[in-house]
């Protein structure tokens, strides 16, 4: 297929809008759907969920205006991280938005031509405007407008769309919902972790995992005792450099260790992980044994550093992360987003350091 058009709007009735977001799913997955939309009703406003070509497309609404439905796409945005994360489905959804193009007139549909069945179904006589499918729009759904699609190879096999269209529907029920749109670092690590679904090898997978944990991470600083030591460090270092001549190579290179020596007051990766992920399993200790959890992120995080430095570590040890990563890290995500978005009330110390 080299392209597709389709009716991408009811095209009759009062003024309304409504918030559209193509996505599509990790290699080896597809949804189940019917040939016709799954509708879904959350609460007074409906979603539907619908296969393209090669996308599949949800909508919710409708709103009174415009600016209300951009506030529906941050919302679906953040309910499709969720079903990502409670279906075990890799997502990946159009993060950029455009508007529909309209016409300045209506232009009529020639019967005979290629846009002739648009007159039987959906009885249009003319269209007042396109988008194009693959990114998020918000659209008037009272105008008449053609839906375009690039064409493209694809890979699926089976998901229950009923059920994964019922699980967006739960989380746009959450009351905090558009906080986790808002929590740049936990959107960035659920689809971080919804992304690893689409590598294909196991060394890819495993550092993705790696990297949506660190992505999860606050900017940590050393205690103050530690601070002080670096502080007289940093005096000593810049005393050697200017002993030196400045312009000079050996200026260079002091100069540069005193930058790394400024640096240190920003706590390791490795301890700013354990006190993350000690915090959080504080909260919610369903997510395993503390002891065993810092073990496990302790091999991984090494072999993480093994494998980027030297191109290679021992197969086992990666498989062995790679099994605890796959069921820790979306347990972890599932936890923080309920927190985030209010679906969940956590109780525990407010830190643990693993």
């Amino acid at each position: 297929m080299i392209f597709a058009f389709s009716p991408g709007s009811e095209g009759s009735g009062s003024e309304r809008y409504v918030a559209s977001i193509p996505f599509t799913v990790a290699p080896g997955c597809a949804l189940n759907t019917p040939a016709t939309p799954i509708i879904h009703t959350v609460v007074d406003s409906t979603l539907k969920l619908e296969k393209l070509h090669h996308l599949y497309s949800l909508t919710f609404g409708p709103y009174a205006t415009p600016q209300e439905a951009e506030g529906g796409l941050i919302s679906v945005a953040a309910a499709l991280l969720w079903t990502s994360l409670s279906q075990g489905v890799g997502i990946q959804y159009a993060k950029e938005s455009r508007e529909p193009t309209f016409l300045q007139e209506p232009s009529p549909i020639v019967e005979s031509g290629s846009m002739g069945f648009m007159r039987k179904s959906p009885g249009w006589e003319a269209t007042d405007g396109h988008y194009e499918a693959e990114y998020s729009t918000v659209r008037p759904d009272h105008k008449r407008l053609v839906r375009w699609e690039m064409g493209r190879a694809t890979i699926t096999v089976g998901v229950d769309a009923h059920k994964f269209i019922c699980c967006l529907g739960d989380a746009l029920k959450f009351p905090n919902l558009r906080a986790v749109a808002a929590n740049e670092k936990l959107k960035l690590a659920i689809e971080l972790y919804a992304g690893h679904r689409f590598e294909l090898g196991a060394n890819a997978q495993f550092i993705a995992l790696v990297t949506t944990l660190e992505a999860l991470l606050p900017d940590m600083v050393v205690s103050q005792s530690t601070e002080d030591a670096l502080k007289n460090a940093a005096e000593a270092v810049r005393a050697a450099r200017d002993q030196k001549t400045r312009g000079t190579q050996e200026w260079a290179d002091v100069d540069r260790l005193l930058l790394r020596v400024g640096k240190l007051k920003r706590e390791s990766i490795g301890m700013s992980l354990r006190q993350f992920v000690g915090a959080a399993v504080a909260r919610n200790p369903d997510l395993g044994n503390v002891p065993a959890i810092a073990t496990s992120l302790r091999e991984a995080y090494s072999t993480r550093s093994r494998l980027l430095h030297d191109g290679i570590a021992e197969s086992q040890t990666i498989a062995a992360s790679l099994t605890f990563l796959r069921d820790f890290v979306p347990r972890l995500l599932t936890a923080l987003f309920k927190e985030t978005s209010g679906s969940k009330k956590n109780e525990g110390p407010a830190a643990n350091a693993l």
